[in-house]
This record gives structure tokens, C-alpha cells and sequence, in this order.
């Protein structure tokens, strides 16, 4: 949860400065903003990379303490 909040809040920080870099792209604000769009990509690519792998650990570990029926196994089973 906090790596989660911590990466949405970087995202939303960008955003803003996107923003501000957006109204200034005639006087050189074009390379900023296109770096912190890119930064913002970059954020969302750690979040989803980050889901999947929560997302995996917990199958591995359904699968490693629970029989297919949903019964838990006793732990002679799972060693």
C-alpha cells in the first residue's frame, strides 16, 4: 500500500507539473513537459508491473495452502 501511494502521488505531482509546463511549451516548456509525461508512462508501467505481481504472489500461495476445492491443507501437505 504505500509503495501504491507513493507512486499515485508522484503521479499526480507530474500531472500538475505537466500542466504548468503545458502553458509555457512556445518558450521551452515542450522538453519538460514531454519528460514528465514520459515519467508519468513510466509510473503507470511500475504500477501495472507491480499488480501483476501481487497478483501472482497470491495465486502461488492460494495455490500452495489451499486444495482445489478451497479446503486449507494441514501443513504436512504443504512442506
Amino acid at each position: 500500500k504505500v509503495v501504491r501511494k507513493a507512486i499515485r502521488d508522484d503521479i499526480s505531482w507530474n500531472w500538475k507539473m505537466a500542466k504548468r509546463y503545458k502553458k509555457e511549451l512556445n518558450r521551452g516548456g515542450a522538453v519538460k513537459y514531454n519528460a514528465a509525461i514520459a515519467r508519468i508512462r513510466q509510473l503507470k508501467e511500475m504500477l501495472a508491473s507491480l499488480l501483476t505481481a501481487t497478483v501472482g504472489f497470491l495465486k502461488d500461495v492460494y495455490v500452495k495452502y489451499f486444495t482445489p476445492d478451497g479446503k486449507r491443507r494441514s501443513m504436512k501437505d504443504v512442506q
